[in-house]
């Protein structure tokens, strides 16, 4: 593991590991949102390498013993992979990330799209609306002129 989880982030594993819903999560934890439990865990779940409840609680127990996580029993789902597929990580021994989501995970903080109204955009959007004004008046400026040199045609005839 690369990252030590926060204290958060361990109670939220701990409780999701016990088979608590993300709303009994906040309730027991007092959090504002579910949204903050969902984000909690989601870091965990990036920092141990894994993408659901009961393989982040089966970790949590092995990377901190000092904290007993209750982990339901439950029927587990068959491996996709086969077991000879499955590589390990040398600080760990746990599976290394094989789907294209774990390692879309694995990005971290790169893997947020840029914002829409900051950086680049806004100077880009503003550039393009000053442009389009800039010919408007341009076009303006040339039908003014046309007209004064059609007036001044007419009065000369």
């Amino acid at each position: 593991m690369t990252e030590r989880l926060t204290p958060r982030e361990v109670e939220c594993v701990r409780l999701a590991g016990a088979g608590l819903s993300d709303k009994e999560i906040r309730k027991h934890l007092g959090m504002g949102s579910e949204r903050t439990v969902q984000g909690h865990l989601a870091r965990a779940y990036t920092k141990l390498g894994v993408h659901d409840r009961r393989t982040a609680a089966r970790l949590l127990g092995n990377d901190y013993p000092e904290l007993p996580v209750p982990i339901p029993q439950a029927a587990e789902p068959a491996s996709p992979e086969p077991a000879s597929a499955v590589g390990s990580d040398p600080d760990g021994g746990r599976a290394a990330p094989r789907s294209l989501y774990d390692r879309y995970a694995a990005l971290g903080r790169w893997r947020q799209p840029p914002r829409w109204f900051g950086g680049r955009s806004l100077l880009i959007l503003t550039t393009a609306g000053l442009i389009v004004i800039g010919l408007g008046g341009a076009m303006a400026l040339l039908r003014a002129v046309f007209e004064t040199v059609e007036l001044i045609q007419f009065w000369l005839r």
